[in-house]
């Protein structure tokens, strides 16, 4: 699928040609730095972008191509058979509504539950993800909730009517450390219980390490390298992967160790080259690197691909 977005200097590709596939109860992880792609990537899989965007492929979901259903046939799938949990937990609730307003309005929709039975359920899903006192906090405004509370607020929203797919979108930023390892262990926990699909998409590869099957790593609105989360930690192949793994704090690490940040900035997403898109930050890059666009190839026996012409690990 691609997604693009006109603006006064030409064309923003902002996800070309991404292809990926999710089976039923698998968690992937989808990575890379800010402005890679990966939330525009998952609200064009939600039908999220506005109208002005330029959006190409197919989204097939259970047989289904959902670029190609209506407006009222997305919302039935809303909520009900594919859920999202947004990365801004102070600004996804809706100010003015109470929680409870804003839990049951999705159960009566689509699960055609009376208001008395849908605030019961409502109670029943603040108490599965863990809020204290769910009676007294159905009826509260989210600016009365603390951060962490309002994202499992999201969740309960999000996981209401066991949708068979779940999107977490970045879902611990503004969070504290110990907050974001309750949330995650949460979602975790959740998909498990309930057999959800999910895509996790977060910029820190720690997040997704011990929670996730398979990782997509994104680059300048494509996927540079996709593994099976083991394989990627312990044999990353494309020198994108390897600078992000550089680039996380290790306990074992000696005291005052500096980290390994990845040099220079991504490419203009407006006037993209037509060479490797990492190659101005590589420290590998070679002269076919400047001239050409390597694709996305299996290198490895099993689903390890890598789109690059010199792959880490690998002989020439």
């Amino acid at each position: 699928m691609s997604a693009a977005f006109p603006t006064p200097r030409g064309l923003l590709q902002a996800v070309d040609s991404v292809s990926f596939e999710l089976a039923a109860g698998e968690c992937i992880g989808i990575v890379g730095e800010s402005g890679s792609g990966k939330s525009v990537l998952v609200r064009t899989i939600m039908g999220l972008l506005p109208a002005t965007a330029e959006v190409g492929g197919r989204v097939d979901f259970d047989g289904r191509d959902l670029a190609t259903l209506t407006a009222r046939a997305r919302r039935r799938l809303w909520g009900a058979r594919i859920a999202m949990v947004f990365q801004d937990p102070m600004t996804s609730l809706n100010p003015v509504r109470r929680i409870g307003v804003q839990l049951t309005d999705p159960l009566r929709v689509h699960a055609d539950l009376s208001h008395r039975q849908a605030r019961q359920r409502a109670l029943e899903l603040l108490a599965l993800v863990g809020i204290p006192e769910p009676a007294r906090r159905i009826d509260q405004y989210p600016h009365e909730l603390s951060g962490g509370m309002r994202q499992r607020v999201m969740i309960a929203i999000a996981v209401s009517c066991q949708p068979e797919l779940l999107i977490a979108d970045e879902p611990t930023t503004a969070l504290d450390v110990t907050v974001q390892r309750q949330i995650l262990d949460l979602l975790q926990q959740l998909q498990q219980d309930l057999g959800m699909a999910m895509i996790l998409i977060t910029h820190d590869l720690g997040v997704v390490a011990g929670r996730t099957r398979r990782v997509l790593v994104m680059y300048a609105g494509r996927v540079v390298e996709e593994a099976a989360t083991p394989e990627l930690f312990s044999r990353p192949h494309h020198p994108y992967s390897t600078g992000l793994l550089a680039s996380i704090p290790r306990l074992e690490a000696a005291s005052g160790t500096r980290l390994e940040p990845i040099p220079g900035r991504p490419p203009d997403m407006v006037s993209l080259p037509a060479s490797c898109r990492f190659a101005a930050r590589c420290r590998y890059v070679q002269d076919r690197c400047r001239a050409e666009d390597p694709p996305l190839v299996e290198i490895d026996a099993g689903d390890h691909r890598c789109a690059c012409f010199y792959p880490v690990g690998i002989l020439a």
